[in-house]
């Protein structure tokens, strides 16, 4: 793996979530398609981005999402995001981007323990 890709994943993940993805390719936020970004914006209307400020408890204010990962392999994309509050969870969803630009949410995983990495990895090459 090039030292700029995994640069590049420094610059998505927060610093101790960094995930490097032996298979597919790592997908930044911004770069996400639009079906997906606006799945993603239904979901998690605070969404911060990653690295960016994130309230991981019940206490606060501030936005009680973040964003941790994204990768693709082929036209599965797999996004990993925080879930702050009284119940800690990262959710892992997978989607299926269609020929017309359209994406399936074909499955959401939560897990409650960091890294995320493996969870994505799983995901993006799950049959």
């Amino acid at each position: 793996m090039s030292m700029v890709l995994a640069a590049a994943v420094q610059l998505v993940s927060p610093p101790n979530d960094a995930c490097i993805h032996d298979k597919g390719e790592l997908v930044f936020q911004e770069q996400l398609p639009p079906a997906i970004g606006a799945d993603l914006r239904t979901r998690a209307p605070d969404l911060s981005p990653a690295g960016g400020p994130f309230q991981a408890t019940d206490v606060g204010d501030g936005p009680r999402t973040r964003f941790m990962t994204a990768a693709r392999l082929g036209e599965r994309y797999v996004v990993a995001y925080e879930h702050g509050g009284r119940g800690y969870n990262i959710q892992v969803l997978t989607y299926a981007l269609t020929s017309s630009g359209l994406a399936a949410l074909t499955n959401q995983r939560t897990i409650f323990k960091k890294p995320a990495c493996d969870a994505v990895a799983a995901a993006l090459t799950a049959p």
